[in-house]
C-alpha cells in the first residue's frame, strides 16, 4: 500500500530519499550542488522534466532549513542586490528555455567555471566582486537559472568573490536560491510538469534534504574561510568536469 502511495517500489523510493539526503548534505556544506548530484540519479525512473520538477521543492525545503538554522549569518545586502537582477533575468530567460541547446549551455557553464577558478589561481589574485558587480553576476545567475533550472556555480563564484565563506556564504546563497525557487515551483505546479502522483515522494525527499542541514552543521564549523574556499573551488572544478564529460559522452 505504501508503494502505491509513493507511486513506485519501496526500494526505489528509499534509494531516492537516501540520494536526496546525500546530495543536499553536500549542498548544505558548500552551498551548492544538490540538483547536479540528485537529478542524474532520478533519471533512472523519472522523465527529465519530472526529475527537474521534483527537485524544486526539495531545494525549497533545504534552503528554508538553512535560513532557519543559519538566519544569524545571512548577509542581506549582497543577497538582495543579487536577487534584484537575478529574478527578472530568470523570468525573462525562462521564456526562451530550449532556444539554447542543453549541450552548449553545459559547456559554456563548465568553461565559465574553469576560467573563474583557474585565472585567479594562476594570477595569484582572488576574484573580487563588489556591490555593483553582484548586480551583473545576478543577471548571469538569473539567465542560467531560467535556461537550465540551476544556477549554483555562477552564484557561488560571485558570493565567494564578494568575500563570503562558511556559514555566511551558505546562508546568503540560500536566500537567493529560495527567491528563485519561489518563482519556479508555482510554474511547475500550474503547467502540470510536476504531477500530483509525485507529491508523496517529493515530501519525503524534501524532509531528508531539510534534515541534511543539521548533519552539515558540524562540518561547516570545522571549515575556516581559507579551507572553505579551497573546498568550494575543488567542488566547482568537479562540477565543470562532470558537465563536460556528461556533454561529450551523452
Amino acid at each position: 500500500m505504501l508503494s502505491e502511495w509513493l507511486g513506485m517500489g519501496l526500494d526505489v523510493a528509499a534509494l531516492y530519499t537516501a540520494a536526496a539526503f546525500a546530495a543536499f548534505l553536500v549542498a548544505s556544506t558548500v552551498g551548492i550542488g544538490g540538483p547536479l548530484i540528485l537529478i542524474p540519479i532520478l533519471l533512472s525512473e523519472l522523465s527529465p522534466a519530472a526529475a527537474v520538477a521534483i527537485v524544486a521543492p526539495v531545494m525549497l525545503f533545504n534552503n528554508m532549513a538553512k535560513l532557519g538554522l543559519y538566519r544569524g549569518h545571512i548577509r542581506l545586502g549582497p543577497a538582495l542586490t543579487m536577487a534584484a537582477s537575478a529574478l527578472p533575468a530568470a523570468v525573462f530567460a525562462s521564456l526562451f528555455t530550449g532556444v539554447v541547446e542543453g549541450r552548449v549551455l553545459r559547456l559554456i557553464i563548465a568553461l565559465f567555471i574553469v576560467l573563474a577558478v583557474a585565472v585567479p589561481w594562476l594570477a595569484r589574485r582572488e576574484l573580487h566582486v563588489g556591490r555593483r558587480g553582484l548586480v551583473g553576476w545576478g543577471a548571469i545567475v538569473g539567465a542560467v537559472a531560467g535556461f537550465s533550472g540551476t544556477a549554483g556555480p555562477p552564484m557561488a563564484l560571485a558570493m565567494k568573490g564578494h568575500g563570503l565563506a562558511g556559514f555566511p556564504f551558505v546562508a546568503t546563497v540560500a536566500v537567493v536560491q529560495l527567491a528563485l525557487q519561489t518563482v519556479r515551483v508555482p510554474t511547475y505546479l500550474t503547467t502540470g510538469v510536476f504531477p500530483i502522483e509525485l507529491w508523496p515522494l517529493a515530501s519525503i525527499m524534501s524532509l531528508a534534504a531539510a534534515v541534511s542541514v543539521l548533519a552539515a552543521r558540524p562540518l561547516l564549523r570545522h571549515l575556516n574561510p581559507k579551507r572553505f574556499r579551497y573546498l568550494l573551488d575543488g567542488f566547482l572544478l568537479l562540477i565543470a568536469t562532470y558537465l563536460t564529460l556528461g556533454t561529450v559522452f551523452h
